[in-house]
C-alpha cells in the first residue's frame, strides 16, 4: 500500500467512524519568529549587488577558537581554518545554510574584522552568510533562535553586508 493510499485510508476511517465521539483536531505549529531585518539601501553604483545578512569574520578569535580544538592550528592555512570553522558553526548550531562570502568593507565595517585584499585589489571582509535579499532565498531565512546560536559560536554581531561580485556574473551561477 503506497503512503498516499494510506493517507486516503486513514482519512476515510476518520471520517466514517460514526461511534466515535471524540474530535481530531489538528493545529498548525506555529512557526518560529525569523529574520524580518531588511537591508539598508544601496548607493547607484552597487543598486545590483547582492546583499548578504551575516557574520564577520575576525582571525584572532577565529585562531584562538581552532587552538582549543586543534593544537597544530598554526601550521595550517587561515583558509582552511576558515573553512574547518564554517562546518563546525554549522554543526553546533544545527544551521546548515550558512555559507562563505566576501563583501565590500564600507563605512561602517566592524573594525575588528579580517580585512583581505581580492584578486582585483579590492579590499574584502570575509563573512559566514546565513541568507541573501533575494525573493528566492526568503523561504530559508534563519529563524532567530539559529541567529543567536550562530552568534554565540562565532562572537560577532550579524549585519547586511554587499557582495563584491560583479551582478553580470550572478546569471552566470546556474
Amino acid at each position: 500500500m503506497s503512503v498516499s493510499t494510506l493517507h486516503r485510508q486513514v482519512a476515510h476511517n476518520d471520517m466514517t467512524r460514526p461511534q466515535s465521539t471524540s474530535k481530531v483536531v489538528t493545529r498548525a505549529r506555529p512557526k518560529p519568529a525569523g529574520l524580518e531585518a531588511r537591508p539598508p539601501p544601496l548607493p547607484p553604483s552597487l543598486k545590483d549587488n547582492r546583499q548578504f545578512y551575516g557574520f564577520h569574520i575576525n582571525e584572532d578569535r577565529l585562531m584562538e577558537y581552532a587552538y582549543r580544538y586543534c593544537p597544530n592550528a598554526k601550521e595550517v592555512d587561515i583558509w582552511a581554518i576558515i573553512i574547518w570553522y564554517l562546518f563546525h558553526v554549522r554543526r553546533y548550531a544545527v544551521y546548515e545554510d550558512i555559507q562563505l562570502e566576501f563583501v565590500f568593507v564600507d563605512k561602517d565595517a566592524p573594525p575588528d574584522a579580517t580585512t583581505r585584499d581580492g584578486p582585483t585589489g579590492i579590499p574584502q571582509i570575509p563573512i559566514f552568510s546565513v541568507c541573501s535579499w533575494e525573493v528566492e532565498a526568503w523561504a530559508t531565512r534563519p529563524t532567530l533562535e539559529d541567529i543567536a546560536a550562530i552568534q554565540d559560536i562565532i562572537g560577532t554581531e550579524p549585519r547586511w553586508y554587499t557582495d563584491v561580485n560583479d551582478p553580470e556574473d550572478y546569471e552566470n551561477e546556474n
